[in-house]
């Protein structure tokens, strides 16, 4: 037995037998693209129904856990989302072939769908049983003026439906996988569910190695070409995406980035970054050192942005002399400017594109302070939409505010405020300064990333924060807290 915050026992010694539910939807996809592979021949709704079976079936399976087996441990329940987003683009490349856009894109959204429902059933019955928490209610709030000026202004300013949906799943993945979180904190210990984060990071890096340096045209063989034209991005047949390698060079070289079972080096860098903290906290050196080793290998800013936040908070939060603390700042800021420097002189342009789009943003709130609308702004809504801004691509601020203007920046600014608070009052100092980490490292990236905003980049994060923050938290009274949270050994 363990206990969560609240004092509350969780049968956490079958939490690893428990966990069956993260394996079944992978299992399943990948058989389904082995399969489509083998026999091109069978049609895609076969594998898509298939499909669809299993992960409805695993749905009312958490929902079922959720109201039934209230001792449990139900961490599975925030990984199964992360289990979609990483072999999502394997089980596609079977079926790339044969089926539209609009199909892949509601596919794309299982794992925000899966998010929602979970967390929107929870969050109702712990509304009408006990009130919700604190912090519980105001997601829930935001959300729901989030979602509604968004309609309101899709209404007001229509796109295709296509780029609505994708840009909207985009816009609420911070809300809803913070959400979930948050009303699955009392079944759910952060041990547990860092574990595993550290499980799954392990066969991530595993297939990465696999994948950069014995078989570096795996995806192009997989049928890269046709999954990426349905998402609107044109490549090579015989090459793959211009991503995977590096928009810096070394000796002239452009680096092959590992991209692993993501297909795509940048939510790789954001995932693998997240196996560090947890990896950190939970005192898994090995995997502390294999995660640091693979973001190199994946060349990901938003992973090294994320390791200078970490380093700061690290000596601000557990050091008392403040010339320690200056030093680690000096540090951070020195080797920022460095590799803005290096950038600047070796890139095709990256870091200053994202920079722009930041700036965009900016540009438009002054031009239309209120939104041109959800599907009308952005990289990813240009996919479907011909006629979408392009004037904040890279940058996931300037599509939030090019999309629904300063009602959405202000629903963010608050939702970032509320959650940072939190993780400052936190008292046991491993908690804080992973919590806040992982909060200013995402943010910051959403802030000059577009991606960042994809529930395969942040969607763990905010998990791992609702968790943190949520009903469990780690700073309520240490005498109700069990052994199980107790960390004062550094």
């Amino acid at each position: 037995m363990a206990y969560n915050a609240k004092g509350i026992q969780i049968k956490i010694a079958g939490a690893w037998k428990r966990s069956a539910p993260i394996a079944v939807l992978p299992t399943v996809m990948v058989l389904l693209s082995v399969l489509m592979h083998l026999f091109p021949g069978v049609p895609a709704f076969v594998p898509i129904a298939l499909y669809a079976a299993t992960f409805f079936s695993v749905l009312a399976f958490t929902i079922y856990d959720y109201v039934h087996k209230v001792t449990h441990d139900m961490s599975y329940a925030l990984c199964c989302p992360l289990s979609l987003s990483i072999f999502m683009n394997l089980f596609l490349s079977g079926i790339a072939h044969e089926i539209s856009n609009s199909i892949a894109a509601l596919l794309l959204s299982s794992n925000i769908l899966y998010a929602f429902v979970v967390a929107a059933v929870a969050a109702c019955i712990e509304l009408s049983h006990r009130g919700g928490s604190q912090i519980g209610n105001r997601i829930v709030a935001l959300l729901c003026v989030l979602m509604g000026y968004a309609v309101l202004l899709y209404i007001l300013h229509p796109s295709t439906i296509t780029s609505f949906v994708s840009t909207l799943r985009n816009l609420i993945t911070p809300f809803c996988f913070f959400l979930l979180g948050a009303v699955l904190a009392e079944r759910v210990t952060l041990d547990s569910f860092c574990d595993l984060v550290i499980a799954l990071g392990f066969l991530v890096i595993a297939f990465g190695f696999v994948e950069c340096f014995v078989f570096p045209d795996f995806w192009v063989k997989a049928n890269i070409h046709d999954l990426w034209g349905l998402k609107g991005i044109k490549i090579p047949v015989s090459q793959p995406p211009s991503n995977f390698y590096s928009s810096e060079t070394i000796n002239g070289v452009h680096m092959r980035r590992m991209a692993s079972l993501f297909a795509d080096p940048v939510n790789l860098g954001a995932f693998l970054f997240c196996v560090f903290m947890a990896a950190w906290y939970r005192r898994r050196w090995f995997m502390v050192v294999l995660a640091v080793v693979s973001c190199a290998l994946t060349v990901s800013k938003g992973a090294l942005l994320g390791f200078l936040v970490w380093i700061f908070l690290y000596f601000l939060i557990t050091s008392e002399n403040v010339w320690v603390k200056r030093a680690a700042l000096f540090s951070v800021f020195a080797i920022g400017i460095g590799f803005l420097g290096f950038s600047a002189v070796s890139s095709t342009g990256s870091v200053a594109a994202h920079m722009r789009g930041a700036l965009g943003g900016l540009e438009s709130i002054i031009n239309n302070p209120f939104g041109y609308g959800c599907g009308n702004v952005g990289v990813l809504a240009s996919l479907a939409n011909n006629h979408a801004m392009r004037g904040v691509e890279e940058s996931g601020f300037g599509v939030i505010a090019g999309e629904v203007g300063i009602i959405g920046v202000a629903v963010y600014a608050i939702f970032f405020i509320v959650t940072l608070r939190s993780g400052l009052e936190a008292r046991d100092k491993r908690v804080k300064i992973m919590a806040c980490t992982l909060l200013l490292a995402i943010f910051a990236n959403i802030m000059f990333n577009e991606v960042a905003l994809s529930p395969n980049s942040c969607g763990v994060y905010f998990s791992l924060l609702g968790v943190m923050l949520g009903d469990s938290l780690p700073h309520d009274e240490p005498e109700i807290r069990g052994a199980h949270f107790a960390r004062s050994d550094w």
